[in-house]
């Protein structure tokens, strides 16, 4: 199927997804504060960002490549968005991509009141890698943000957490430990 435009393409996307719940966990407690950071799968409608403004959300991590658009258009000024999507093809990532996905994050959380989602297709592997970045440098150790997340969506493969590691070790983020 081929699409005149990008935006007839969005469009199309939003009709096959609109129908589907907006799959997404909330971790219940982390050093941000309670419920403070949610993960899960694609905003791929606008019921879905309705939900996320409901629950509360202010800031979203767009960290799959291929809903960076989508994500921004469905956003429509709602939520602060972050679209810094990168490919799920099981390679190391880079530390500047967790570095732009920490910092925006720590940046929103200095704000009491707000939220972050970390978001890919699925929610399985960037999304909740761009989340474990983000409890790393708040202080968790590695097996504290594995079952953090873990904990909220058990489906979770956090595949690129030595990359996160790395990045966080390698920025200076603070909170890291091992």
């Amino acid at each position: 199927m081929t699409f005149e435009s990008e935006e007839l393409y969005l469009a199309a996307l939003e009709r096959i997804w609109g129908a589907d719940p907006l799959d997404w966990d909330l971790i219940p407690e982390s050093n941000a504060g309670p419920g403070r950071i949610g993960v899960g799968g694609g905003i791929w409608a606008s019921t879905h960002v309705d939900r996320l403004v409901e629950a509360g959300f202010t800031h979203v991590v767009c960290a799959a490549e291929e809903l960076e658009a989508l994500s921004l258009r469905l956003a429509g000024g709602r939520l602060t968005v972050l679209p810094d999507g990168i490919d799920d093809d099981g390679l190391p990532k880079s530390p500047s991509w967790f570095g732009r996905i920490v910092s925006f994050a720590l940046d929103a959380l200095h704000d009491p009141t707000a939220k972050v989602y970390f978001h890919c297709a699925a929610g399985i592997n960037r999304g909740p890698s761009a989340a474990y970045a983000v409890l790393r440098a708040l202080g968790h150790t590695r097996t504290e943000a594995f079952a953090l997340i873990r904990d909220a969506r058990p489906e979770a493969g956090i595949l690129y957490a030595d990359s996160a590691d790395r990045a966080i070790d390698g920025l200076g983020f603070a909170g890291g430990r091992a």
